[in-house]
């Protein structure tokens, strides 16, 4: 006996030409919005050089922060102490707060003459770290901890 299988066609697809005035789908950007009350944060800290000096060049050296809802911002202080490279004797720790330079941006510029050098070591590390107090909480933000300065003390 003879069985008789279905046979299928497919039918061919449709080809609707596109047209040339078809406007192109446009991309929303995400944009950063700064919450108030927000807690801030650091966002960036540079320095202008690897290396400063008592008597030397450069003889100062400046360090500034980006910090997000700077609205938030109390101050910001400098911590910073001297470790000698070799023995890695350290003094002890002296501040200098930073201005704000408006928007977002706090800023410090060091002569190299006001650091104190009780030991009158040749050849140290300025480290360094800032810290942030919010307005309303009190609290403190602390940065990294940065010892990537090279500083030759006055004699």
């Amino acid at each position: 006996t003879y069985t008789p299988y279905p046979t299928y066609t497919i039918p061919p697809p449709s080809q609707t030409p596109l047209s040339a005035e078809t406007p192109s789908p446009t991309l929303q950007q995400p944009t950063a919005t700064q919450t108030r009350g927000a807690k801030p944060a650091f966002t960036e800290i540079t320095k202008d050089s690897a290396a400063f000096s008592c008597g030397g060049n450069p003889s100062k050296i400046t360090i500034s922060a980006l910090v997000s809802n700077p609205d938030e911002v109390y101050y910001i202080t400098l911590f910073y102490k001297l470790t000698e490279k070799v023995t890695k004797k350290e003094t002890t720790y002296q501040t200098e707060n930073l201005s704000h330079k408006g928007d977002d941006k706090w800023s410090l510029t060091l002569p190299a003459a006001s650091v104190a050098n009780p030991n009158h070591w040749v050849d140290t590390w300025f480290t360094y770290q800032l810290v942030l107090q919010v307005k309303e909480t009190k609290e403190l933000i602390r940065s990294d901890y940065f010892t990537d300065i090279s500083f030759v003390p006055c004699p």
